[in-house]
């Protein structure tokens, strides 16, 4: 109930707190504040499924949300240049964002039959 009760929070911080944002960080906000709708929605299909491929799936799109909302954060408060065609964050931070996703699934997927066995 508990977990219903925070997805719930989550998707009304979601659709509106944005709003309330100035129009040019609209954007960004909206990215912050889907993080945890998107994590506790990953969880729950995770804890459902109980399937190698579906959880490391929810781990990649867990990541993908989380170091989206990091780079939002970070734009809110760092405001730097954004380049058409360009991921800021990847250029900023020198890495690639998505081999992070990648990297999560690949733990999870890989790491999946020793979990099992416990």
């Amino acid at each position: 109930m508990i977990l219903g009760l925070l997805i719930l929070a989550a998707a009304c911080v979601h659709e509106f707190a944005w709003q309330a944002m100035p129009a040019g960080t609209q954007g960004a906000a909206r990215d912050v504040t889907q993080w945890w709708l998107i994590l506790s929605l990953c969880w729950v299909v995770h804890c459902l499924a109980r399937d190698r491929f579906v959880s490391a799936s929810c781990a990649a799109v867990a990541v993908m949300s989380s170091t989206t909302a990091g780079c939002a954060s970070w734009w809110l408060a760092a405001r730097f240049d954004l380049i058409a065609g360009q991921d800021g964050c990847s250029k900023q931070w020198g890495f690639p964002m998505l081999m992070l996703s990648a990297m999560a699934a690949l733990a999870v997927f890989f790491w999946w039959p020793h979990a099992q066995r416990r």
